[in-house]
């Protein structure tokens, strides 16, 4: 692929990052906004549709919608998910569900 050109297929193992003109004008206002708690998952010898599919299962049935997901393969093939938090319980939550 050429240099600059994302691939076609990465929408679809990336949710939407938040505006930075959002959070620049919700600071103008007097807004305070939460700094997102970031929590990274390393996934051994798993597949990225199973590691989607798991993690969507998980935020679903717990009702949260994280500020970004990522997965992306490590150089020895495994797998590093990195997700926003914008609550804290919740990001220790899905933290120890998936450190198994």
């Amino acid at each position: 692929m050429p240099p600059g050109r994302k691939a076609k297929c990465a929408a679809i193992f990336e949710l939407a990052k938040r505006s930075p003109d959002a959070s620049a004008v919700a600071r103008k206002n007097g807004i305070e906004i939460q700094p997102m708690r970031q929590v990274d998952i390393h996934l051994s010898g798993w597949k990225i549709t199973s590691a989607m599919g798991e993690l969507c299962i998980w935020l679903d049935r717990n009702h949260c919608v994280p500020g970004d997901l990522a997965i992306s393969k490590l150089p020895n093939g495994d797998l590093l998910a990195r997700v926003e938090f914008s609550d804290d319980a919740m990001a220790e939550v899905f933290e120890r569900e998936f450190a198994r």
